[in-house]
């Protein structure tokens, strides 16, 4: 039975989890009002896209570091308060270098919050269901992006000021700020001494940094295709059949959001290693299929689908084995997972545009999928090392 203070820890948890996701679509979403207002090209746009991603990036991994040296009490609602600052910033921006450099500091704050939710999340689950409740986390940051597209898309067009909208968000985040400021969060402070007794004593396996850098190349490669098949389906898609392009979009994640809500209730009966390996070998097949299906339009949209469902708790179950693997470290390793899966937000999707310019768009579709075998192997390397260690 859930204490009360924690049943408030996890619900803020996922208020926080359900901004980020919105505003992970702020921009994308009303991207012509803003190209309008401030004058500026796709280009310039690009050149935002990649800038926030990498600041989200510098967030995540910072922000596990400062969550060890300052605890979670300081940290987590120093970082909503700096995305939410952000975002009052864009709001009120009179120019473009004003919008560009606020978004900047708003998406420290969003990475800074996504590792540190994730952390959170391990922290007071540690000793129950972890596997489903980070699945059950992300199932909100799915809500918020999907809910976020198509409510600020719907209010723009009534006629309400692109503006308000981000500046509105932004009182949201200020607001869940303050509640985060008042609860009894787990500190997350890393400990000084080295733990005691035969349940807390530090292990060889989490003395190594190898298991480490197999899980950042897992969440780098699965990052980079979920961005690149969400980044390029629709044109993709589009090449053969325009009615459905939006549509192949609109199944990969609802298969995402579906398959992060089965997760959650079952995941736990299963090896968490074997049930990602078998996400990634499974989606992988999905997408390849659904790439080699474009002229059949419906079976192309069920094999979407279905690749978003098993992409659904690859991010989730890798934070989980990461967890397991490194329980005192739990700060620092989700701002840096975390940090890892911006850095293939940040390549793959832009790479794939070089890519369809010279080979193809289907050439990078596949690659999307090649890149699941990447992410599987990556895992099984992890586990075997494990279990040797």
């Amino acid at each position: 039975m859930l204490s009360s203070a924690k049943r408030q820890i996890i619900l803020v948890g996922y208020g926080l989890f359900v901004a980020i996701g919105w505003v992970g679509v702020l921009v994308p979403t009303l991207i012509l009002s803003v190209e309008h207002f401030y004058h500026q090209s796709d280009a310039s746009l690009g050149l935002f896209y990649a800038a926030t991603a990498l600041s989200g990036a510098i967030g995540s991994f910072s922000c596990g570091l400062a969550t060890e040296r300052f605890g979670r009490r300081i940290v987590t609602p120093a970082v909503s308060l700096l995305l939410g600052l952000g975002l009052i910033g864009q709001a009120l921006a009179p120019g473009w270098l004003w919008f560009f450099t606020a978004a900047v500091v708003a998406n420290v704050g969003a990475g800074a919050l996504d590792g540190d939710i994730n952390g959170l999340f391990l922290d007071i689950h540690a000793d129950g269901r972890t596997g489903g409740a980070l699945n059950l986390l992300h199932l909100f940051f799915s809500a918020g992006a999907a809910g976020g597209a198509l409510l600020l898309g719907s209010l723009v067009n009534w006629g309400t000021p692109w503006q308000a909208l981000i500046g509105c968000t932004g009182l949201v985040v200020i607001a869940l700020a303050i509640v985060a400021a008042v609860l009894p969060l787990p500190s997350g402070k890393r400990k000084v001494q080295e733990p005691t007794g035969p349940e807390l004593a530090i292990n060889p396996t989490e003395r190594s940094l190898i298991p480490f850098i197999g899980l950042t190349i897992a969440i780098c490669v699965y990052v980079g295709a979920e961005l690149g098949v969400t980044s390029w389906v629709v044109r993709y898609v589009a090449q053969s059949n325009v009615r459905i392009g939006a549509l192949a979009l609109s199944t990969f994640w609802g298969g995402i959001t579906l398959g992060r809500l089965l997760s959650s209730r079952v995941v736990d009966n299963f090896n968490p290693a074997k049930f990602t390996i078998g996400c990634f070998l499974i989606s992988s097949v999905a997408l390849a299929g659904a790439v080699l299906s474009n002229l059949h339009p419906l079976l192309a949209l069920l094999l979407y689908g279905l690749t978003g469902c098993f992409y659904g708790p690859i991010f989730p179950m890798i934070m989980v084995i990461g967890g397991k693997i490194y329980p005192h470290r739990l700060a620092v390793l989700s701002g840096s997972l975390s940090a890892a899966a911006a850095v293939g937000a940040i390549v793959y999707p832009g790479l794939m545009g070089f890519i369809s310019v010279h080979y193809g768009l289907a050439i990078g579709m596949i690659g999307a999928a090649l890149l699941g075998l990447f992410g599987a192997a990556s895992l099984f390397g992890v586990a075997v090392f494990r279990r040797v260690r």
